[in-house]
């Protein structure tokens, strides 16, 4: 049996600011990657990218539904009240306030 779809490469990169890594990707795009450093310096680094400068309604709802599914609640709560603060007329906010997913 012959299984056909799109190939898969194999590659790593050293020294960057989150340590060694190593990924996999396809045409398709990325697929996975492992570090060897420990959690807490990934968390730090990635923490940056959790605080657009000019977020909009539309970005506050999409941290809360990537937070929901990845289970950090307080980065949900945090989300969540950002966009009923900034932004309580948008239909995000209402989506927020129906329970939508």
């Amino acid at each position: 049996m012959s299984l056909s779809g799109p190939k898969i490469h194999f590659g790593e990169l050293n020294d960057t600011p989150l340590g060694n890594l190593r990924l996999a990707a396809s045409d398709l795009g990325l697929l996975a990657v492992e570090w060897a450093e420990s959690q807490p310096a990934l968390d730090s680094y990635l923490e940056r990218f959790k605080r657009p400068l000019e977020a909009n309604a539309e970005i506050l709802w999409l941290g809360v539904r990537v937070e929901r599914r990845l289970g950090d609640r307080n980065s949900e709560a945090s989300y969540a009240l950002q966009l009923r603060n900034r932004f309580p007329e948008s239909k995000e906010a209402r989506s927020l306030a129906t329970g939508e997913n």
